[in-house]
């Protein structure tokens, strides 16, 4: 099998990490991109190097499209739902950014359509296994800070 070819959907600040990573893996390639705000899309669309034939405002025009075989989900939260049962309406997998939808009921739902339909899906976990995640985790299970009664806690970036 060669290349998965990848669409991203929704180029807001979550899709850089998306883009970095299928750039840096030898299994995938950008192929096509979609943003709803036309000025963003030219923009990163021209910074990535996507012919204009792969730009699209219309997230159902890059699902169709058939040099696409899987999609990064990256868009609005309330519109995860929308745009994840078109794509197991459609049979492409994806990858979708928290919350995997607005409510309980939806995201039921999705998963019910996405078994049926065998679509491969998967909802991203940036930190859930970098080191120091996994072993805070080991320290706390450990019990060698007692029992916990409260947690603060800071994500600093940039």
């Amino acid at each position: 099998m060669g290349k998965i070819r990848m669409g991203v959907i929704g180029l807001g600040g979550i899709s850089h990490v998306h883009i970095n990573g299928i750039k840096q893996s030898p299994d995938a390639e950008l192929t096509a991109v979609c943003d709803i705000e036309e000025d963003v899309l030219r923009a990163r669309g021209d910074m990535y190097g996507i012919p204009h034939t792969h730009r699209f405002t219309d997230y159902r025009e890059l699902l169709a499209c058939p040099d696409v075989d899987a999609v990064s989900i990256c868009t609005s939260n309330d519109a995860h739902y929308e745009v994840a049962m078109e794509a197991v309406r459609r049979r492409k997998p994806f990858a979708l950014e928290k919350p995997v939808t607005m409510n309980y009921r939806e995201a039921k739902e999705l998963k019910e359509k996405a078994l049926e339909a065998g679509v491969p899906n998967m909802v991203c976990f940036s930190y859930r296994f970098i080191p120091a995640a996994r072993y805070a985790r080991e320290i706390v299970r450990s019990g060698k800070l007692g029992r916990i009664y409260h947690i603060y806690g800071q994500y600093i970036q940039s």
